[in-house]
This record gives structure tokens, sequence and C-alpha cells, in this order.
């Protein structure tokens, strides 16, 4: 029994944080009827008698709400009327319309036949994620009109936008992981710290092997030396945070070292059916700025277009040896009875060539 008791605590623990993650990641907009009067010049239909007068609200042309309540028809006050949802800032209107209208009621049995009625629309402006703002709409009794009265509401936008995505979605808002020194790494595809939730393809290139459908942009820098080999490691929501993603990777160079110039493509990957997506890019420049393509793959049966992951980008620290002979490495004088070699052993000839070079016997 004991077992089981920590088994649920755990378990709602586990609970509790999800729906946190889930809940700390939108923001939702809420209007709130707070109250209303109204009042209307008409009788009551063909038999005349006291006025029914009832008022309605409209939001964002949902339908229309009927106040206040009359034995068991409509609706009181206050009264959360609109509630929606939003994943991410891109969506997120800077408006919404909320309609008035006063009426005298001529219906039976919970049905409305409005006469006499009089309406007003406004668009108020959204507040931002975590803050509230309170409105009135008034149609006034100024002589003309048949029916009039007032309504205060209330717009929430409760929550916050933190979805990762956003940010970095344009090139020229690549998230900057700094210069790979020789043999050493940036970033760290341990944490859960980046994602492409609130992204799109919008201006981005297409890569020749995949398909994007929201990828987000990092950038990074090489050292005046750069490895033979910097390797890419993009792994697939290591810390277990959401949804899946089936990584795709490409790599530009800029023909200005910069986020507007022209772009190149230097590899890209998609590896089926890996979640997670490594690169090995040979023979990069040195002192160059390269921009880094991450995007999730829509495979239609596991999900995977989108989700958090962790990135780390490592330079191997083998340098490239001389490709020319007018650029050979000077190792020194031999001294007698003894020796010379590359001061940190290890150089490559991935990125060599034959040219101008003379053929052995």
């Amino acid at each position: 029994m004991k077992l089981i008791k920590y088994s649920y605590k755990y378990l709602l623990a586990a609970l509790l944080m999800f729906i946190c993650t889930q809940t700390q990641a939108q923001v939702t907009l809420e209007v709130r009827v707070n109250s209303g009067s109204n009042g209307t010049s008409c009788t009551d239909g063909f038999f005349g008698g006291a006025p029914d007068p009832q008022w309605r609200v409209n939001v964002d042309n949902q339908g229309w709400t009927t106040y206040p309540r009359s034995g068991l028809c409509y609706t009181n006050t206050p009264n959360t009327q609109y509630s929606v949802t939003y994943d991410c800032p891109n969506g997120y209107p800077t408006q919404i319309q909320v309609c008035f209208r006063a009426f005298e009621d001529d219906g039976t049995a919970c049905v409305v036949s409005e006469d006499c009625s009089e309406t007003l629309c406004q668009n108020f402006p959204v507040p931002a994620p975590g803050t509230s703002t309170n409105h009135t709409l008034t149609i006034p009794n100024n002589g003309s009109n048949r029916s009039w009265g007032t309504v205060n509401f209330t717009l929430s936008a409760n929550g916050a936008f933190n979805l990762p995505g956003f940010a970095n979605d344009l090139i020229c808002n690549a998230i900057n992981l700094g210069t790979v020194a020789s043999g050493t790494s940036v970033g760290n595809n341990t944490l859960s710290n980046y994602g492409n939730y609130c992204a799109n393809n919008t201006t981005d290139p297409q890569p020749n092997n995949w398909n994007n459908e929201q990828g987000v942009w990092f950038r990074f820098t090489t050292s005046a030396q750069p490895g033979a080999v910097i390797n890419i490691d993009a792994t697939n929501d290591p810390a277990g945070r959401g949804d899946q993603i089936d990584l795709q990777l490409a790599l530009y160079q800029s023909n200005n070292n910069a986020c507007t110039g022209g772009l190149t493509l230097v590899q890209s990957e998609h590896d089926l059916p890996l979640y997670g997506e490594a690169m090995a890019v040979e023979c990069l420049l040195p002192n160059t700025t390269y921009f880094l393509l991450i995007d999730g793959a829509n495979n239609g049966i596991f999900g995977g277009q989108q989700g958090f992951f962790g990135l780390a980008i490592s330079d191997n620290g083998i340098l490239q040896a001389a490709d020319f002979i007018c650029d050979a490495e000077d190792l020194g004088t031999v001294p007698a009875g003894g020796s010379v070699g590359t001061p940190a052993l290890r150089r490559a000839n991935v990125c060599a060539t034959n040219t101008n070079d003379p053929n052995p016997a």
C-alpha cells in the first residue's frame, strides 16, 4: 500500500508539472461581462403591457448571449462569455470586436423575439499577456433610439508566451551560439531549451533533401584555425518536456558573413527513422559565421513537426593540414638523435586536393 501511495504521489507531481508547463506556454484571452442595464420606449408586442427590456452581447462574432436571466431563461452577470487560447504570439490578435444590443423582447418560452433593437459594435485593443482592461459600451437614450443601455466588461489575457520558436523564426534573429574554438563546443544537447513551436517557413530557403515547414535559426562562428570536422548534434527533447520532434538540419554560408547576404547550402541532413539528427561538416572556413536551419519533419504517423530539442556544435580539434607546398607546416630542425612532430599531434587531409602536387614514383 505504501508503494502504491508513493506511486500516486509521483504520478500526481508529474501530471501537475505537465499541466503547469502547458498553461504557462499559452495565453487565454477572455471577455467577462460584468454588468449591464437597458431601457426601451416600446411596449410588449401586439397585446401591449409592460415592456420586457433585454440586452445582448456578441464577442468576435461568436453569437449573441442574452442578459439578464428571466426565470429559467438567459444569463446573469458576471459571465465569462468568451475564452480563446493562443499558443504563439504571432497568432495573438491586436483587437477584438464587442457588440452590444438593447431591445424589447416580445418572445415567449425562452425564445427571443427582438423588437425596437439598437446595436452598437466597437473594436477594442487586446491587453498584453498577463494584464486586463475594463471597458464600457453605451447606447444613449437620446430621444431617437428606441432602446438604450450600457454594458461593462473586462478583457483579460491570462498566461504568457514562452514556447520557443518565435524569437528565432527569421534568419536575422538567429540565436548566436558564439565562436567554436578548436577542440571545444558550444550549446548543450542534453537540455530541451530550444524548440520550433511558434515558427513558420516564411522567407526561409528550402533544403534539397527535406521540406522546411517551421524552421528556426542559429548561428555560430569558426575560429582562426577551425578543425577539419565540425560536428552538429541536435537531440530530440532530451529532457522530456513535450512532443517528439523528427529533426532536420541544414547549414548555410552567407556571401557577406551576415544574415542579409545570399545563402549557399553547405550541407543538410534528415535521416529516417531517427528523431535526433547529427551532421559532420568538413572544411569550414576560418573566422566565418554560418547559419543553421533546424526544422521538424511532418511524417504523418508519429508527429514530429514541432517540439523541444537540444543542440551542441563542437570542433574536433584536428587541424587541417596544408594543402599546398608553400603553406607547409614548419616542424623545425630535427636535432641530432631527436625528432620533431606536430604540436597537437593530429592533422587531417580531409580538406586537401592534389592540385599542383607531384606524383611520387
